[in-house]
């Protein structure tokens, strides 16, 4: 895991204490599953790529995709990044790395020929989702649709019979 590779600060491990029936254990590194834990690796991650971010890189926690216009540049950028990520001592998972792809899915959008569109994948999911039974159902349908809303027009007038079952905050 990309949060193993974080060193706490002294100060810090105390916050990750716990105790067991025979013993006291304190991470030193970021671990799993704290609340703050995405928000920390996501300004570790956003610190070690600096002025790459935007440029040709992305990353959301420890998700990188490196974009380029060409092969050639991209093998440059490529390069560059993993450079960079050894300096700053972060590992790679060769297992889980793709490289020099023309088409990716990223964060339930499919990345392909410089457009991006819903994955097909969860699109699948909504258009065989059952027919909402409970307030609660109706609920989860319209929060799930509406994070593809950008592709959809007029998706307030759709959605709206079902809003009445979506609770305001």
């Amino acid at each position: 895991s990309g949060y193993f590779q974080v060193p706490l600060s002294k100060e810090d491990r105390r916050k990750t204490a716990f105790s067991t029936q025979n013993n006291h254990y304190q991470f030193i590194v970021l671990p799993q599953g704290i609340t703050n834990g995405p928000a920390s690796f996501q300004r570790v991650i956003n610190h070690i790529l600096g002025p790459t971010r935007w440029k040709y890189v992305l990353a959301y926690i420890d998700d990188v995709t490196i974009y380029s216009k060409t092969f050639e540049e991209h093998l440059i950028h490529l390069n560059e990044i993993c450079q960079t990520l050894r300096q700053a001592r972060f590992r790679l998972n060769p297992d889980k790395c793709e490289i020099a792809r023309t088409q990716t899915d990223y964060l339930g959008h499919r990345i392909q020929h410089g457009e991006i569109r819903p994955s097909p994948t969860n699109i699948n999911g909504l258009l065989n989702t059952k027919l909402p039974q409970t307030s609660d159902e109706a609920c989860k349908f319209v929060k799930a649709a509406e994070y593809y809303r950008k592709f959809i027009p007029n998706f307030s007038q759709i959605a709206e019979p079902l809003r009445k079952f979506v609770p305001t905050t």
